[in-house]
């Protein structure tokens, strides 16, 4: 984490790759419950972590056996395709980790509150959902430039 901190410090924002790194280094050193913390602190941040990261923590983690198989769940939960996005919803909420345990390629990247253009996903086919009433009405309100 201190790593991360000097980053902070010096106005560098780590990304998933920053976390990764230290996630290696923890597993490296058999600092499994640094690793763990590491993962925790990247959802936090809003970092999402990806599937290399839970398969480094779960390997830190094999010492505390409860711990690596919750995390192996979690990752499981992610379904088939975890990098998947089919939808997007909007406005940004903060639960994104608790989304991608349903599997099903939600993702929460889209700030959009109602007002203005309505955005476009990342992904041609993804699905805009609403995660507020004033935006559900809005969206309807304006279906024509969908």
């Amino acid at each position: 984490l201190e790593t991360l901190q000097d980053m902070r410090s010096l106005g560098v924002t780590p990304d998933v790759t920053s976390y990764f790194a230290c996630i290696c280094a923890c597993r490296r050193a058999g600092a499994w419950e640094q690793a763990l913390d590491l993962l925790n602190d990247a959802w936090a941040k809003e970092v999402e972590p990806d599937v290399e990261c839970y398969s480094h923590v779960i390997r830190a983690c094999r010492e505390a056996k409860d711990q690596s198989t919750k995390l192996l769940q979690e990752l499981r939960n992610w379904g088939p395709a975890p990098t998947a996005k089919r939808f997007h919803t909007t406005p940004m909420l903060k639960w994104t980790r608790e989304m991608k345990q349903y599997g099903c390629g939600v993702r929460n990247e889209i700030d959009w509150q109602g007002d203005g253009a309505i955005p476009h996903c990342s992904v041609a086919g993804s699905w805009l959902l609403p995660s507020q009433d004033t935006v559900a009405v809005r969206l309807a309100e304006r279906q024509a430039e969908l």
